[in-house]
């Protein structure tokens, strides 16, 4: 079988070199490429097409979430694989919803970043153990947000935002002027009192819109 073909991604050469030395162990596992830069990945990831990318990610927030919907819209089949020592259960459901196939604390044993890596090239989901109980009493809740009335424009709009399409792949998609989506991003912004992508995408999942499977 052959190795699998692994970029690996982060805005900090330290932990660039730490996760080479880790993974170099693996047999199985080839490193072919690193981006210097989470915002840049997904034009590495075009360019070498790796099987998985392990992008570490430092701090939460929409530009982390838009630059892996970026790696996963290179291809159908981009497997992403979070590292990151942010252990919020939404933040984890938000990275699910915009593609990607893996979450591992860096706090965690290497062996599970590496059956992250396994479980994601085998198009398989993978949460770190460590996130269970919380992923499991996130999941189980019942979400009953009392929220303003949304037409069916706007949950296509916003369902789109959620999964990372740009104002203008929106505007192409939605036969609509690139002016008329950004109304309905500000509008959507303002209705539902919400600040960022982030808050935006947890919202979505929430409502049911945006599916973690």
């Amino acid at each position: 079988m052959s190795p699998i073909q692994l970029l690996i991604a982060s805005d900090y050469a330290m932990t660039r070199d730490g996760m080479r030395a880790l993974l170099m162990r693996s047999d199985d596992i080839e490193i072919v490429g690193e981006s210097e830069s989470v915002a840049d990945t997904a034009a590495h990831f075009e360019a070498l097409r790796p099987d998985v990318a392990v992008v570490e990610i430092s701090s939460p927030g929409s530009k982390a979430l838009r630059s892996v919907a970026a790696i996963l819209s290179v291809d159908e089949g981009s497997r992403v694989v979070i590292l990151t020592n942010i252990d919020d259960p939404t933040y984890v459901r938000a990275m699910l919803a915009v593609g990607a196939f893996g979450y591992v604390l860096k706090q965690s044993p290497t062996e599970q970043l590496i059956l992250g890596i396994h479980k994601a090239a085998e198009n398989h989901r993978f949460i770190d153990p460590l996130l269970s109980d919380g992923i499991a009493e996130l999941f189980g809740k019942k979400q009953t947000l009392q929220t303003p009335r949304l037409s069916n424009r706007e949950e296509e709009v916003l369902k789109g935002i959620a999964r990372g399409l740009s104002s203008r792949q929106l505007a192409i998609r939605l036969r609509l002027s690139t002016k008329t989506v950004e109304t309905y991003r500000s509008r959507l912004y303002h209705k539902l009192q919400l600040h960022n992508r982030a808050e935006l995408v947890n919202y979505a999942i929430a409502l049911g819109i945006l599916s973690t499977d």
